[in-house]
């Protein structure tokens, strides 16, 4: 058995879906899933099929970046309008008191501030993080 065992196929159809809550500011929680390799895999390979100029080619890997990215969000809570003026230069009186999840206010917060993309972008890849957490679960704490 063990001297035909391929890893490869075994991670490629039994991945496991990891989850955890990220604070992004005190008081604020997002909950994210691990994005492995194998999205990259698949953003870089519908990239690969994008024609044009190399001005579209890098738009359309900006989009699809932060759109992957956003699928990574699972939810928040606590994303007042105190907590997005940290992240962005909007109007206050512009802004509900609660910010309410959705996947377009996601991909805002991605597209137009650094900080929170690089918060999520590093949090979605920290498999050991991921692994911290469900052992946590695991043992009830």
């Amino acid at each position: 058995m063990s001297e035909n065992f391929d890893l490869l196929k075994a991670v490629s159809q039994n991945q496991q879906e990891l989850s955890r809550t990220i604070e992004v500011r005190p008081g604020v929680e997002v909950d994210v899933k691990f994005l492995g390799k194998k999205a990259w895999r698949k953003l870089n390979k519908r990239l690969q099929a994008v024609k044009g100029s190399k001005v579209a080619q890098d738009e359309a890997a900006f989009n699809a970046t932060h759109s992957e990215l956003a699928k990574a969000v699972t939810g928040w809570r606590g994303m007042t309008k105190e907590a997005v003026l940290e992240f962005l230069p909007v109007d206050p009186a512009a802004l509900p008191d609660q910010i309410p999840f959705d996947p377009k206010n996601v991909l805002a917060l991605l597209l137009h501030s650094g900080e929170f993309f690089s918060i999520i972008a590093e949090a979605v890849d920290d498999l050991g993080a991921f692994r911290e957490t469900s052992e946590e679960e695991a043992r009830g704490n």
